[in-house]
């Protein structure tokens, strides 16, 4: 029986502790930078990315990973005897997922599966988690691929951004810019739906904003259990924590962890943004 090997996007965010003990496999996005290219994540960190802002004129661009480099990273497992397990962002937001497709294609295997999330952040990364969790336990490729497939269905984004500028120069505004105008010294509340940014509210400052975060939250979870509960953030761990501590206080968490915000993440939501993803209703295998 064939080992599976997990395959993801940076942006997905998944904290390193996961990384390492479920042994998937980060492809890095790219971060565009007066000319220079940096892998999401490895050339440059999120610290690193917003002490840059804070003084260099120039902004970075970001870029996806071009097929071949997936075809090259599915070729290496499967060398090594690996089916593959493919989650990606939302092919609404970047072209990473029809660069695995492709790769897929190219090489002819069956026996790799890519899923396009329809959704970001953490929301992709706890269904890997539950397929992964799984697959330790002999569950093969297709029943994995169902497994995660239900976990995606039971995920949610929620999050806040400091101001629309990042979303605005990302080209990622959408609805969010129709609903929320020119306003200024609002803090939008926003929320993934079908890989899309919806606008989900607004606010005049940040601790109404975590408020209202806190409460979407509840009303989205709506009870169901086990809840894995992600908070990510873009150089504002305080508020992530104090945000955890306030959602905490109205749901039992089954699993909990705070971490940053890739540097693609950072450019495309700006410092201050907080991020919550969860999966409700799926249990471990």
């Amino acid at each position: 029986m064939n080992k599976i090997a997990f395959v993801t996007d940076s942006v997905a965010s998944i904290p390193a502790e996961y990384v390492q003990r479920y042994n998937i496999h980060v492809v890095p996005n790219i971060v565009i930078w007066s000319g220079e290219e940096y892998r999401d994540g490895v050339d440059i960190t999120p610290s690193e990315l917003f002490t840059r802002l804070k003084t260099d004129k120039e902004l970075p661009t970001t870029a996806p990973v071009e097929p071949h480099i997936y075809k090259e990273v599915f070729a290496s497992l499967l060398a090594d005897d690996f089916d593959i397990l493919g989650i990606f962002q939302s092919s609404t937001m970047t072209r990473t997922f029809s660069s695995a497709q492709k790769a897929k294609e190219l090489l002819g295997a069956d026996n790799i599966i890519v899923l396009d999330s329809r959704t970001a952040n953490m929301a992709v990364g706890w269904p890997l988690i539950l397929a992964a969790r799984a697959a330790e336990k002999g569950v093969l490729l297709t029943e994995c691929a169902t497994l995660a497939r239900e976990g995606l269905a039971h995920t949610g984004v929620i999050g806040t951004v400091d101001s629309l500028e990042h979303l605005h120069r990302s080209g990622r505004l959408g609805l969010v810019q129709k609903y929320m105008g020119s306003l200024l010294n609002v803090k939008p509340l926003m929320e993934v739906i079908d890989g899309e940014f919806i606008p989900a509210g607004r606010v005049r400052t940040r601790h109404k904003a975590l408020v209202e975060l806190t409460e979407m939250t509840v009303a989205r979870v709506n009870g169901r259990s086990p809840l894995h509960l992600y908070i990510g953030h873009n150089d504002a761990l305080d508020d992530a924590r104090t945000l955890m501590a306030m959602i905490q206080e109205h749901l039992e968490v089954d699993e909990s962890v705070i971490g940053e915000i890739s540097p693609i993440g950072g450019i495309m939501l700006g410092p201050g943004a907080l991020g919550i993803s969860f999966m409700a209703g799926v249990s471990n295998p």
